[in-house]
């Protein structure tokens, strides 16, 4: 990015977040317990948990959530209405048919 490519390098910072993210959520459920045994990160961990209950629970968190699903669904249904679209068999042998009015 330092070097004017911001654009691969967004895709690359934004590319190994996400790999970051999915490797450790993975890396934890797979060593919770253990974790979860040591004091500190116990209590870091019932410290967070508690504010993300509090925080899952705001009225603007249930409305940007609602929001979101129906968002996903929305472009979803766009999506496999347009692949159905494409797949449709043509009529009149791929030939245009013309109103006249």
């Amino acid at each position: 990015m330092g070097t004017g490519h911001f654009f691969e390098g967004a895709v690359t910072f934004i590319t190994a977040e996400v790999l970051k993210l999915t490797f450790v959520e993975r890396l934890f459920h797979l060593n919770r317990t253990k974790l979860l045994s040591i004091t500190a990160f116990a209590w870091g961990y019932r410290y967070w948990r508690h504010m993300m209950d509090v925080v899952e629970s705001l009225e603007v968190w249930i409305a940007s959530r609602r929001l979101a699903n129906r968002t996903g669904q929305f472009f979803r249904s766009r999506w496999l209405r347009l692949k159905n679209y494409r797949r449709a068999p043509s009529i009149n042998g791929g030939r245009a048919i013309r109103s006249h009015s």
